[in-house]
């Protein structure tokens, strides 16, 4: 597996809209001050037999993104821009796309079929609506421990601010295994 086969699991993390959230979790971002925010971090990726890690960035606005993927030396080497649910601009260090469906994108260019609607949801603690779930939670009712659509996802930390968002998320599914280190939540007003 290729460096850029792991750029494609991080960009994930930010796919399609926002819907209703499950009642019986708690941590709610809809109730968050803003719907416009910025995650920074860093991602640990490994199989069975290799490992790799980068940096990441993902800017959210009521309807668009901005995702950058770096290596841990801060060289760019994926960007995307765009509107969700409709044309995205894909910049790769070899090549300059546009697609209007990034999961038949990335099929097509690195044959996986990723969770991608699903991670968006998973990062930000909450289990994907209307699709059955297994959650434990904590004594604050945050998730802890959520198995959805075969991936087991583990919320190691949160944040210890008023609005407490995941800070370290371990997500599973063999033979993959993807550790991802939230160091900034920004929220815009």
């Amino acid at each position: 597996m290729s460096f850029k086969s792991l750029l494609i699991v991080c960009l994930s993390l930010w796919l399609n809209a926002c819907s209703t959230i499950p009642d019986n979790i708690s941590h709610n971002p809809s109730s968050s001050p803003s719907k416009y925010w910025v995650i920074q971090g860093r991602a640990a990726l490994t199989d069975n037999q290799q490992s790799w890690q980068i940096k990441w960035r993902w800017q959210q606005t009521a309807d668009g993104i901005d995702f950058r993927v770096k290596d841990p030396l801060g060289q760019t080497h994926l960007h995307i821009r765009g509107k969700l649910n409709q044309q995205l601009h894909i910049k790769t260090a070899n090549r300059q796309e546009t697609t209007n469906d990034l999961n038949q994108w990335i099929l097509q260019n690195y044959q996986w079929q990723l969770p991608l609607q699903q991670l968006r949801y998973w990062i930000m603690g909450i289990p994907v609506p209307d699709t059955p779930f297994q959650a434990k939670v904590n004594s604050q009712q945050q998730l802890t421990q959520l198995q959805q659509t075969e991936w087991l996802i583990q919320y190691l930390a949160y944040t210890r601010t008023a609005q407490a968002h995941p800070r370290k998320i371990k997500l599973s599914h063999q033979p993959w295994t993807l550790k991802l280190f939230i160091d900034d939540w920004t929220w815009i007003p």
